[in-house]
């Protein structure tokens, strides 16, 4: 008579609770922390009520909402900075705390955009292939727009419609972002060439192609001027 061990080890592991996904850091506990410590030291609650102690209790109200991804802290970052902004510009508790949250979140953009395009000639149709080319573009326009945006807040807006647009164009393709470090496909990118144009060029005038350095890192990229 079989055993039936094995069948019911593999029963219990289909039945075994898969592990929970990590929770979600979010960049905003280092503004809290400031925001806290400064509600210390003006006092905030106290009487008589100023400006800058109304600000703090804001701030404080919008660190208490639950965040759960990259756009619930965008959205909270925006409202963050334009009131501590105002309130305490260049103070050197607040300014510093605001500034490291704001680069991180631009980071974690970034991360989701080359997430994104890890996708690209992999859609499995020109359709897919256009739709991602068109959200690329879109999200590096409002990358680049935050980059050049003078006000905190303006910038965290910008960065959150980038966000914002990679998942449109997630739901829109139907697809799980990839990890960079290890994209769901195997094999090499399809294939393109290029003249190279660089007149100091050992291949100057020739055209260029990854198949030319398989086995090899290299790096491409492409530059539009206007």
């Amino acid at each position: 008579m079989k055993s039936a061990l094995p069948a019911l080890a593999l029963l219990a592991a289909l039945l075994a609770p898969s592990p929970a996904p990590a929770a979600f850091e979010s960049r905003l506990e280092g503004v809290r922390d400031a925001v806290e410590e400064k509600a210390g030291e003006i006092g905030a609650g106290t009487k008589p009520m100023t400006k800058q102690k109304r600000a703090i209790l804001s701030a404080l109200g919008v660190l208490d909402r639950a965040r759960d991804a990259l756009l619930d802290d965008l959205r909270d970052a925006a409202p963050l900075c334009r009131t501590l902004d105002r309130a305490f510009p260049g103070d050197p508790l607040l300014d510093p705390a605001l500034g490291e949250a704001v680069e991180a979140l631009r980071d974690d953009a970034l991360d989701e955009r080359a997430a994104l395009l890890a996708w690209m000639g992999r859609t499995g149709s020109d359709r897919g292939e256009e739709i991602l080319a068109k959200g690329i573009g879109k999200v590096d326009g409002f990358l680049g727009r935050a980059d050049g945006a003078a006000a905190r807040s303006k910038r965290v807006g910008l960065v959150r419609k980038a966000v914002a647009a990679v998942e449109t164009v997630r739901r829109r393709l139907d697809l799980d972002l990839p990890s960079v470090d290890d994209p769901p496909f195997e094999g090499v990118a399809p294939d393109f060439s290029l003249t190279d144009v660089n007149p100091y060029s050992a291949t100057s005038g020739l055209g260029v192609s990854p198949r030319q350095h398989l086995g090899e890192i290299t790096a491409w990229y492409f530059v539009r001027t206007t």
